[in-house]
């Protein structure tokens, strides 16, 4: 389930593994008892990305998560602050080419958690690399990557491939997905900010949150540099 993720390191464990924090993904409540712990079938998309939060747990699963001082425990899996507390072997893990989403990275950033905390106080934590659409030149066969980097004329984007591309600006498309915090610069709306909640071809759905009100904002997405 938690493959492709980004995990922050809390501590090494005697045996060569790591203890990581990571943004949870909790299983809906008729996630079916054949589904072995961890795993999930390729057709399906695993649970989005999400802090844990035991009134939520309480309301939705009908039952009140286990609590030691500030550690909940739930399906057998154990959550601080908001975020998973796992272990992995060092086989499992990689931290070549590590870019965290915006989403994630806003996760991270909302948990109290006295390790993320810290390393934000000594601005140790990671940003979020720019992710861009790199397209051919007749616009077609759109490839994400990572911008490396830029120049006055051509940036150096490696793909999620590990492959380098040097592309010219106009090849360039900045990315916008679900879940990422953005901001409206041009038209009526010019300034507000919000989460992106649905792309639908050139138009972007934004939920932005005033008081007790929710507004969507539609407008056409810019993206060309």
């Amino acid at each position: 389930m938690y493959k492709g993720d980004l995990g922050y390191i809390k501590e090494l464990l005697p045996w060569g593994g790591v203890r990581l924090l990571m943004v949870p993904r909790l299983p809906p409540p008729d996630r079916s008892s054949k589904k072995k712990k961890d795993k999930w079938p390729y057709s399906t998309a695993p649970p989005p990305l999400g802090l844990f939060d035991p009134l939520a747990i309480k309301k939705i699963h009908n039952m009140v998560p286990k609590k030691t001082e500030n550690t909940y425990f739930f399906n057998s899996d154990q959550f601080e602050d908001g975020l998973l507390v796992k272990d992995f072997g060092a086989s499992a893990m990689s931290s070549a080419s590590v870019f965290i989403s915006t989403e994630a990275h806003t996760f991270f950033l909302q948990s109290p958690h006295p390790s993320i905390l810290e390393s934000k106080q000594r601005n140790t934590f990671p940003n979020p690399g720019e992710l861009v659409q790199a397209l051919s030149d007749e616009g077609k066969g759109i490839r994400l990557g990572h911008v490396r980097n830029v120049d006055s004329m051509y940036a150096e984007v490696e793909l999620k491939s590990g492959i380098l591309l040097n592309l010219d600006w106009y090849n360039i498309e900045k990315y916008i997905g679900v879940g990422d915090f953005v901001e409206v610069v041009r038209g009526v709306y010019r300034g507000r900010t919000g989460f992106v909640n649905c792309v639908d071809g050139s138009d972007i759905s934004i939920i932005e949150t005033l008081g007790k009100e929710v507004w969507f904002l539609f407008f056409e997405k810019f993206v060309k540099y």
